[in-house]
């Protein structure tokens, strides 16, 4: 199925990209303190990779984002995006993500990935991880609207393509979960396909690629 995806007769070879995760974390800034943005580029260009997702190590004025990358001879490929569409409107989650979503506008990325961080537990990472927030079913689906249209809005707007991260502890954590979210989202909604997470939430990231190949995110 990768190779499918990949490989289709007349289409380049694949370009790999790769999360700055690797040497900072976003959320817990004691992993990768020390680490600035000059040695994760070198470190991601030295080990083959083409392009990188958005850093808290970057900076966010899109000219000096792309004086770096370019030092590098990386692109920007995506970047994270909290949201919080279980509790705001299409409007205020436009309006909370233009700076960054300009952003990787501005720097040649086709991709934003989608993590819901609303609907979450108090105190989230201290919490059990079978003690999580569970979003009701019957929310589902007014839910799936409003990413829908918040995914087609950004894709009209900014040309990105929306993709939603499954995440222990969110939203789609779970097959079953991730199968009920998609079948209430309009195609505009792509997948962000995480072998980990899948992993961790107890099934295997191959049955992603068999049910949801056609809506999983490739940058371009």
């Amino acid at each position: 199925m990768i190779k499918e995806t990949f490989y289709r007769a007349g289409q380049p070879a694949p370009r790999l990209g790769v999360s700055p995760l690797s040497w900072a974390n976003e959320v817990l800034h004691a992993l990768g303190a020390g680490t600035d943005a000059q040695r994760c580029l070198q470190e991601a260009r030295q080990a083959g990779f083409q392009g990188v997702e958005m850093s808290r190590l970057f900076p966010r004025e899109p000219g000096a984002l792309r004086a770096l990358l370019a030092q590098h001879q990386l692109q920007l490929i995506s970047g994270w995006h909290d949201g919080f569409l279980t509790e705001r409107s299409v409007e205020q989650e436009l309006d909370a993500v233009h700076n960054h979503a300009s952003l990787l506008q501005e720097n040649g990325a086709s991709v934003m990935v989608y993590g819901e961080c609303g609907w979450m537990a108090d105190n989230a990472l201290d919490v059990p991880l079978n003690n999580r927030r569970l979003l009701p079913h019957d929310g589902v689906q007014a839910y799936g609207d409003r990413l829908s249209a918040f995914a087609e809005a950004l894709f009209a707007q900014y040309g990105l393509r929306l993709a939603y991260h499954h995440h222990l502890m969110m939203v789609a954590e779970t097959l079953p979960e991730i199968r009920a979210l998609f079948s209430a989202c309009s195609p505009a909604v792509g997948l962000l396909l995480d072998t980990g997470h899948a992993t961790s939430a107890g099934f295997s990231y191959t049955q992603l690629l068999e049910e949801f190949a056609d809506r999983i995110c490739i940058s371009t």
